[in-house]
């Protein structure tokens, strides 16, 4: 967020977490996309199980650390809030304002820190999904 507000001239605003490498071409490929969407996410694979990177590749996780998406987004929901699950609850929020939304596949970033099948089936789709039907925007 504090990024965000100090570089009020940028209009499209990428998240790459700092233990994540993007793909060759990852801001161009973003860029592309955001001409007809207002928020596009990607994959994220880890070191860890292959039926996680599976399962994540669907987009049943859209996570923070591989996404973009247009300043006005941003400012209509008053960016992140929440010190865990932000990523889901600024999607949620902003799919509730009406902004168009879209998964990318083919867009990657690899997660240098393990990331097994348990954690991504009780943190990323459990938890993740317990939220996003729960909480209050």
């Amino acid at each position: 967020d504090r990024a965000v507000k100090e570089l009020a001239d940028r209009e499209i605003i990428f998240n790459l977490y700092s233990d994540c490498i993007p793909m060759q071409n990852w801001i161009s490929s973003y860029v592309e996309l955001l001409k007809k969407h207002d928020v596009v996410y990607g994959v994220y694979h880890t070191k860890g199980h292959w039926l996680s990177n599976f399962l994540i590749s669907f987009g049943t996780a859209p996570l923070g650390g591989n996404m973009a998406y247009k300043r006005i987004v941003w400012e209509k929901v008053w960016g992140f809030k929440l010190p865990r699950y932000e990523d889901t609850m600024f999607l949620k929020k902003a799919r509730q304002a009406g902004f168009s939304f879209y998964f990318e596949p083919k867009i990657t970033v690899n997660h240098l820190r393990p990331h097994g099948l348990w954690r991504t089936i009780k943190d990323d789709l459990i938890k993740g999904l317990w939220v996003w039907m729960t909480s209050k925007v």
